[in-house]
């Protein structure tokens, strides 16, 4: 403003301050005036004193619902109170202990900003020892340069009565019940600031953590939560894993995953999915389930006994690390930019990738550190190196303590723009720049300062001997995984992700040993050096091994070169194995078909190669028979209708005289459109066009919209039509219903209602709900002039739903017109004659047995041979569940030929409805993806391969089974004892105690992942199917 200032004030007013503006339209310090006095009610009439620009603030507060103030005296009491008191109050006394933990997801108490409440002034006050509220406009603009003190001291104050009104309370809690409270919140550290500040509020966690999705390997999220662990004494380190990592998550990745992240920082691992139920494949959060739904679950137990060594292990002692780079919330609560941010996360996964350790370090744990030996000490962590990494805005009490560090003979590195602004005056502070000086001036010594990553190795590579390197020369630069531990005056490194035969460097001496996490067993092993500064080892076993190696001072390393050994000789097991399935996903509870049904799942069929005939044909029943222009047919789905999509508007004359019986294509404006198949599942609806189903996954929802028209686009929690991109919006269907007798019928739609409706050639206005039908086919189409959603079903008027007991159960995995008798069925031919459906399909290895369901007679043959086939059940609409066994089973994959005469209104896939179940004996098959095989695509469980080879006598070589590639997981069985049992990589087994001279049984039990049978699911979860014996495998003589 320029002269005069009236306004109508917010009733919330917390302060209202008219400022001078500058010549360069920024205010002028010290020109703040108070104008409370001015106030008549809410009303402020103002004269600005001198000529010149004015601005006026109001700061206000604005009660925000629904929330949770965090500041408030009863917040975390409340908290408690609400929730986690129930359920002691609730709990059984026998059963407590069961469960030690409790955890916190995405804590969120929707306030962003700054808030306030009726105490913070007066907590102000007696913290700061000044009032606020004249300054609150410095929380919003510049107002000179106390500026950055001010918002630091309201962020000290927010923080504090955040911690001691709502975490300490709730920490405490858990705390005195000797219970781990973990948590994954929000920003998972990235967000700095989160709840005011990230670190000081999450150290208020027994077990401060984070997730790693989709198989993560996070650096910074791991980083900042164990750091808040080391520098706080926190017992453990949450890692929640890993979560929409998909169904085809296998346990090499999955072991893969754990490695790295604990390797990294965290001890205490809770697998993301254990769902109640997947109800009948069609529920999940976020998947996979890691758990039960998995195939390979039963051979789990050693990867959770391997975690839980783990977890053991890596909570022992103290980290130790040479470097540590402050956190940097000073800068962004200041009002800074995110460069702190950028710059403090970029070193750290730099440094990290190059094989450099760090921990993040809070102002408060640097203030409170003692220095001594040129080290940095607090909560038995020692730090060589204190990194600032371009923070304008900095804790008084970090300077100080930076520069008695470097006095110390400790080594201070500012990566980017030095500190100008601190809590004590804000900036133009010249003890400010004193300390700065001091600390990085041109006398300096062991402070520097660096524009770049790279320039930072450099300085620590030059002032101190790293703990851990990596010496050969790498073919790919994979990220090493590293961690060091004191563990009394013992040393342990955890090391991943390095292959065998590296030379890596240790700065520590002694006896080594490698302790193996998956058998709890150690070894001694040999040094290939030693120095006065620490010990060379060559990597003894692969890049998929966790090696921790534990370095004894109290002896001496043994000198000696690595044993170099060969491979012989290599028997190839080419050829076929012997083949038996072994299911193991249990729908007792409905987990994977729905209803229902007390069994292990086998080997299912989905689709078929499928065609329509107008009569029973010779030959086509044949193995040699070429049905490569068939086309893929899902069981259960039939072609109801043919549609023109997204056209330009046709006349009446133009749309009744190009029918799909008339003519396959409409031309308009030289371009043609052709009529289309449109199919649909009375159970399913459309094909992989699942609608809106909820976060994370499908929700067990299967919606009446059966007519979907415009592009099909996938987004986060459903399917949705939108526009078409060639702009037109009119769709024609045309189809033909069947009715028993003339008379009145009544036309049923969804939301989305027909712009036009034409029965039998004429038209009927699309208002009406009951039209005239002949018995037998009538001709109907339908017009809608937009893209969306709807439904159109035919039944007699005055008729209600008449809805077989039979489906009853599908529900809520069926539509509602599933099995309901009172509709009449949709058909695109227009007379009644017969047609055949034809389809054809590889069954799994050994097939003796198929059973499933049908509409209309049917005959199969398996290898061109015709099936006994016999009738089980009858249903009253005339679906008939057979059983046809094969006459002469082949221990190999045999073709189907499945004939059906198809009833009117189920054709094409909807004339079988739902999966062929396959029932197999012993098989032969040969190594590769077993997808690739019609009859085991969609299958998920185990299944033995079994080969008898003829080996010679051992001379005292060692015999290793080398399997190549697998999916997921290898169980060996030599001479029925078994030999071993991995989840990894490497899949090579010593087998040399097991084999004899002469004939030798190999057994290898293979888990794939659930990814198979999510095949017949429309997830958007699923992943790679890659399963079984992938490769060849091979013995190798090593000498």
């Amino acid at each position: 403003i320029q002269d005069k200032y009236a306004k109508t004030c917010h009733d919330q007013l917390l302060s209202l301050y008219a400022y001078q503006l500058g010549t360069d339209g920024k205010i002028i310090e010290n020109s703040g005036i108070n104008l409370s006095g001015n106030l008549t009610g809410n009303k402020i009439e103002w004269q600005s004193p001198t000529e010149g620009n004015w601005i006026v603030t109001q700061v206000y507060s604005v009660a925000k619902k629904p929330s949770l103030d965090p500041m408030h005296p009863l917040s975390g009491k409340s908290y408690v109170k609400h929730f986690f008191q129930r359920f002691e109050d609730r709990f059984p006394e026998q059963s407590k202990g069961g469960l030690n933990f409790f955890f916190s997801d995405e804590l969120n108490f929707n306030l962003h900003g700054y808030i306030w409440n009726s105490i913070f002034r007066d907590e102000f006050r007696k913290r700061k020892g000044y009032d606020i509220v004249p300054y609150l406009t410095a929380l919003f603009t510049h107002i000179g340069p106390i500026t950055p003190k001010i918002r630091l001291d309201y962020n000290d104050v927010m923080v504090s009565l955040s911690e001691e009104n709502f975490f300490i309370p709730v920490y405490q809690w858990h705390e005195d019940r000797n219970l781990i409270y973990g948590c994954d919140h929000g920003g998972r550290g990235k967000d700095v600031s989160e709840f005011g500040d990230y670190f000081r509020t999450q150290r208020w966690n027994q077990a401060p953590g984070c997730d790693q999705p989709n198989l993560g390997k996070d650096i910074i999220k791991n980083k900042v939560a164990s750091s808040i662990a080391h520098l706080y004494k926190r017992p453990r380190v949450w890692l929640e894993g890993f979560h929409s990592s998909n169904w085809d998550t296998n346990t090499a990745n999955l072991t893969d995953a754990t490695f790295a992240n604990f390797v990294m920082g965290q001890n205490l691992l809770s697998l993301h999915g254990f769902y109640y139920s997947t109800r009948g494949g069609w529920w999940e959060w976020a998947p996979p389930c890691n758990h039960t739904h998995m195939p390979y679950w039963e051979e789990m137990g050693p990867f959770l006994e391997c975690t839980e060594r783990l977890s053991y292990i890596l909570s022992q002692g103290y980290h130790r690390a040479d470097v540590a780079i402050l956190y940097p919330v000073e800068s962004v609560v200041s009002g800074y930019d995110q460069t702190a941010v950028q710059k403090a996360f970029s070193l750290g996964e730099y440094l990290y990738r190059e094989g450099v350790d760090f921990d993040f370090m809070d102002y408060e744990s640097l203030a409170k550190a003692s220095i001594k030996n040129s080290k940095i000490h607090i909560s038995g962590e020692e730090f060589k190196v204190l990194i600032i990494p371009s923070m304008k805005a900095i804790r008084h009490s970090s300077l100080k303590k930076a520069l008695q560090f470097k006095q110390n003979g400790g080594i201070v590195i500012n990566l980017g723009e030095l500190p100008e602004a601190t809590e004590k005056k804000g900036l133009n502070d010249p003890e400010v720049r004193s300390l700065l000086n001091k600390l990085f001036g041109p006398d300096s010594k062991n402070t520097f300062v660096a524009k770049e990553n790279q320039e930072v190795l450099d300085i620590l590579d030059t002032n101190l001997t790293r703990d851990f390197r990596i010496l050969s020369q790498q073919p790919q630069k994979d990220m090493p995984y590293i961690m060091h531990r004191k563990l009394g005056n013992k040393d342990l490194y955890a090391v991943y992700n390095v292959p065998s035969g590296t030379e890596c460097f240790f700065r520590a001496t002694g006896g080594i040993e490698l302790w193996d996490p998956w058998t709890g067993k150690t070894k001694e092993i040999t040094a290939s050096k030693t120095t006065d500064k620490g010990t060379i080892i060559q990597m003894p076993m692969e890049k998929q091994d966790l090696h921790l190696f534990v370095f004894d001072p109290a002896k001496k390393a043994i000198i000696a070169e690595v044993p170099q050994t060969s491979v012989s000789k290599t028997i190839l097991l080419d050829g076929e194995w012997s083949f038996d399935l072994k299911p193991s996903l249990n729908n007792k509870f409905g987990d994977f078909h729905w209803p229902a049904t007390d069994e292990l799942l086998g080997a299912y069929i989905y689709k078929a190669r499928y065609n329509q005939a107008s009569s029973e044909t010779a030959d086509w029943q044949s193995p040699s028979f070429d049905d490569s222009g068939w086309k893929s047919q899902t069981f259960t789905y039939g072609t109801k209708f043919m549609i023109l999509e997204a056209t330009p508007e046709l006349s009446e004359k133009e749309l009744l005289t190009h029918l799909p019986y008339q003519s396959n294509r409409v031309q308009i404006d030289n371009k043609k459109y052709a009529w289309k198949p449109y199919e649909y599942s009375w159970r399913w609806g459309v094909e992989n066009d699942y609608g809106h189903q909820g976060w994370h996954g499908l929700k067990a929802t299967v919606h009446d919209d059966f007519i979907r028209m415009g592009k099909l686009e996938k987004e986060f929690r459903e399917t949705v039509r939108v526009e078409d991109p060639n702009g037109n919006k009119n769709y024609y269907l045309y189809s033909n219903v069947l009715a028993p007798e003339t008379g009145n019928y009544q036309l049923i739609f969804g939301e989305l209602k027909p712009a036009d409706i034409y029965i039998n050639g004429k038209a009927v206005s699309p208002s009406t709900s009951t039209v005239t039908l002949n018995r037998g086919t009538n001709e109907i189409v339908l017009h809608y002039d937009t893209f969306g959603v709807t439904y159109c079903v035919v039944h007699k008027a005055g008729d209600t739903p008449r809805i077989l007991k039979e489906v009853t159960a599908e529900k809520p995995l069926a539509t509602n017109f599933r099995g309901d008798l009172s509709l009449l069925p949709f058909d695109i031919n227009k007379t009644e004659e017969p047609t055949y459906g034809q389809y054809r399909f590889t069954s799994a290895p050994g097939l003796k047995k198929l059973e499933f369901s049908a509409f209309g007679e049917t005959k199969v043959w398996v290898n061109g041979t015709l099936c006994n086939l016999s009738v089980k059940e009858k249903r009253p609409d005339g679906l008939t569940r057979y059983e046809a066994v094969v006459t002469n089973p082949s221990k190999r994959i045999s073709t189907v030929a499945i004939s059906i005469k198809e009833p009117w209104g189920n054709a094409g896939g909807a004339a079988i409805d739902g999966p062929i179940k396959q029932t197999c004996g012993d098989g032969l098959i040969s190594a590769g993806d077993w997808t690739q095989i019609e009859g085991l695509s969609t299958y998920s469980g185990g299944a033995w391969y079994r080969k008898n080879i003829h080996l010679e006598k051992n001379n005292g070589d060692k015999v290793y089974l080398n399997l190549g590639q697998v999916v997921s997981t290898a169980e060996v069985w030599v001479n029925k004892q078994k030999a071993g049992l991995k989840l990894t990589p490497p899949w090579r087994f010593d087998i040399t105690e097991y084999i004899r001279e002469g004939d030798n049984q190999i057994e290898i039990l293979l888990y794939n992942t659930a990814a198979n049978y999510y095949l017949s699911v429309p997830t958007m979860y699923r992943g790679s199917t890659k399963a079984g014996l992938l490769g060849t495998a091979s013995i190798e003589i090593v000498r």
